[in-house]
């Protein structure tokens, strides 16, 4: 019986975002550790890698699912809802803490609705159903075998 290609894709474009983000997060944080302005306010500091380490968690989150959806583990879309929720969810918080502390510029804007519509995109991706003609196709296939 033919698998399924939406796995597969989101699958690889989870291990692409996965590996941008791994890199961005690791570019940040070293610019906040050497970023003599914030290191004036220790509070955001603290703030700043504490969100960091989480995006960095998530993003391995993200990696692992995305192996996961390749390989069409039996577990890969379990694991690709968890990282979406936890993904939707850092997300919150952190456009909660830059309200809180500085405001919105505009890329910030972007950046924070592109972390919202992917892993909602991953979600709607992974847990739809088979279509019914696909379905059909399905049956007519495992009827002709011997």
């Amino acid at each position: 019986m033919p698998r399924s290609a939406i796995p597969l894709m989101v699958g690889l474009f989870m291990i692409v975002f996965a590996v941008i983000g791994l890199v961005a997060d690791i570019v940040i944080l070293d610019a906040a550790a050497a970023d003599q302005m914030v290191a004036a306010y220790p509070s955001v500091v603290k703030l700043t890698f504490m969100l960091g380490i989480f995006d960095v968690i998530i993003e391995l989150m993200q990696l692992d699912a995305g192996i996961g959806c390749v390989c069409y583990h039996r577990t890969a879309a379990n694991r690709a809802v968890g990282y979406a929720l936890a993904r939707i969810l850092l997300t919150l918080v952190t456009i909660i803490a830059v309200r809180f502390i500085s405001g919105f510029t505009p890329a910030f804007v972007i950046a924070m609705t592109l972390l919202v519509v992917w892993p909602i995109l991953v979600i709607v991706l992974i847990t739809r159903g088979t279509s019914p003609s696909a379905r059909d196709t399905q049956r007519q296939t495992s009827s002709r075998a011997p």
